[in-house]
């Protein structure tokens, strides 16, 4: 997707993310859809994931008067969860692993991945996936004393004209949205079809909402970057082939924010080499 090398492993003292999420739908599995179903699954993640509650992977925003409110739409599936935020939420079709901002890196994420998958099919015996998701929403706010620090953070073609000296106003709001796809060439070679990719960035006002599970709340004026990748095709339900196209789906998000930041944003997000 992108002609970027592969940079060096890094960890960001500071970093954006706000919420990481890999989604796998499935043809509908009706036993996971009762109690007497999942308690097999229960019983198989209860060593990592050990809390289980009934949970809804929907979610409605109602805007008032007062601003936009979130709620829950009506229960139709099952939510595991740990101490350390991980929360995996399941309904008969889809399976979600989600993580805020206590992600501690690609490869945690990706074994815990791993150990779900495998769970989901020892148990539910699932045997094809129908899509796979990779999505990562990074939200920057600027700092106090300077509201235009974001501007010095990513560099001007992710900032684009909105960003520039010809604004002679104040920005409230904009949004950039670019569609992509990949070949079945390179690291995409072993994919059942092209990966597609939906890069978002742009300066969002407080009070915005953006869907993710559960959605985020813009809490105030924040630059955006949210990076939505996916496969669309039939291929079996098999945790090490899944593992392997998150894992290229990440390494492309990873390629673009890192080229996305400026010197003063490396440094500013605490960018340094592993």
């Amino acid at each position: 997707m992108f002609d970027l090398p592969e940079p060096v492993p890094y960890r960001l003292a500071r970093p954006p993310l706000v919420q990481a999420l890999v989604q796998v739908r499935y043809p509908v599995v009706a036993s996971l859809g009762t109690v007497a179903g999942i308690g097999p699954l229960q019983e198989r993640l209860r060593e990592r994931l050990p809390y289980m509650e009934q949970a809804s992977s929907n979610m409605s925003v109602q805007v008032g008067p007062i601003g936009a409110s979130i709620e829950p739409g009506p229960q139709d599936g099952w939510q595991f969860s740990d101490e350390e935020g991980h929360k995996l939420v399941l309904t008969p079709g889809v399976l979600n692993l989600v993580i805020d901002q206590r992600y501690k890196g690609v490869e945690k994420f990706a074994e815990l991945l791993s150990f779900c998958l495998s769970a989901v099919t020892s148990t539910a015996s699932s045997a094809r996936c129908n899509r796979l998701g990779v999505r990562y929403l990074s939200v920057a706010e600027p700092l106090p004393e300077n509201e235009f620090s974001w501007i010095d953070w990513f560099r001007p073609e992710i900032l684009g004209w909105s960003a520039s000296p010809i604004l002679n106003a104040r920005l409230d709001a904009s949004a950039n949205r670019v569609q992509i796809k990949s070949g079945l060439d390179g690291d995409f070679t072993n994919f059942p079809a092209a990966a597609q990719g939906l890069v978002t960035t742009g300066w969002f006002p407080s009070g915005a909402v953006i869907s993710g599970v559960p959605p985020v709340p813009v809490k105030s004026p924040s630059y955006v970057l949210d990076f939505d990748f996916f496969v669309e095709a039939p291929q079996p339900f098999a945790a090490d082939s899944l593992i392997n196209q998150f894992k290229v789906l990440h390494s492309q998000m990873d390629r673009f924010f890192h080229w996305s930041l400026t010197e003063k944003g490396a440094e500013y997000f605490g960018l340094e080499e592993k």
